[in-house]
Parts: C-alpha cells; structure tokens; sequence
C-alpha cells in the first residue's frame, strides 16, 4: 500500500500545494521580468541572470552591487532547498512502504526555503527604485517567486498541521 493514499486531505492538499508553489517559483527564479522598463524607444526587462532590451545578455559579475548578488543568493538557496523537500516528499509518500514520517524534516525543510525565497524577494523590492510606476515596474516573474515562495510557507504549515510522525512500529498479524 502506498502511503499517500492513506493520508488526510489536508496532508495531500499540503504536499499538492508544495509541489505547485515549487513549479511557480521555478518559473519565476528564471525568467528574466523581474523588472520591465518601458521608455519612448526602448521596452526593457531584466531578471536575476540577464537583462533583456534589444537582445538579453548576461550580467557581469563586476557590474552587480553586493545586494544583488544577495537577492540570487537567497533565492538559489531556496531552489536547493524546495527540490530537495520535493524528493522527500517523493520519497516518504510513494517510495516507502512505512505508513507515516518518522521526521518533521519536510514541513521544516519547505518552511525555511520559502523564507528564504522571500526574504530574497524583499530584498529585491527594498534595494530596486520603482518611482515612476508608468514607466518601470516589477515584472510577473518577481511576482511569480514572490507568491510562490510564500505558498511554499502556507504548504509547509498545512502539512505540519496535518501530519503526525509516527514511530517505527512492527505490525503483529492477527
């Protein structure tokens, strides 16, 4: 028997949620809108990797202020940590054969990436000047990793609500 199956719709409706954020946030973390720029003669956009005008071309190193790199930072540690609370999720509901987790290390795991995700995000919005919303705003990437690092939270705190570890247990046949 499956584990998952024998899960509470809470649970299921957690880990769901985890796996849809994890894709939005993906999305997010790479495309290049994070910010879009709209001038007379020139529509613009930029991400966390390269910036898009005429052609996209790659950020160099030596032109990136310190935040910046801080920003990547912290969202690159949320990708790790999101792919690797994916796989345990993979693995502790349809690899193995035990009924339950033996650990919270998924719910904590998805909890710090995705506040981590965010903090990444705030950063971003604290260090970037938007003054003229007309012409230079945040583009749907930045709110693509922004929402999905904090459904990431939302999915962490469901599956922690709805989750009971159990204990390595020897069933007796009857």
């Amino acid at each position: 028997m499956i584990p998952f199956s024998s899960r509470t719709k809470g649970y299921k409706t957690g880990v769901f949620l985890l796996f849809f954020a994890a894709i939005l946030f993906v999305v997010g973390f790479g495309a290049p809108y994070w910010f879009t720029a709209d001038f007379i003669y020139d529509k613009s956009h930029s991400g966390l990797w390269e910036s898009c005008s005429t052609k996209c071309s790659t950020f160099r190193t030596k032109e990136i202020p310190v935040w910046f790199h801080a920003v990547r930072a912290f969202e690159a540690l949320c990708i790790i940590g999101l792919t690797s609370a994916c796989i345990y999720a993979l693995i502790t509901n349809f690899c193995l054969s035990v009924p339950g987790p033996r650990s919270r290390a998924l719910e904590i795991t998805a909890g710090v990436s995705g506040i981590l995700g965010f903090i990444g995000c705030m950063v971003y919005v604290g260090k970037t000047d938007t003054l003229d919303k007309h012409i230079q705003d945040y583009g749907w990437a930045f709110y693509f990793a922004a929402v999905g690092s904090g459904l990431v939270v939302i999915a962490a705190i469901v599956i922690a609500v709805n989750n009971k570890p159990v204990e390595y247990q020897q069933l007796s046949s009857t």
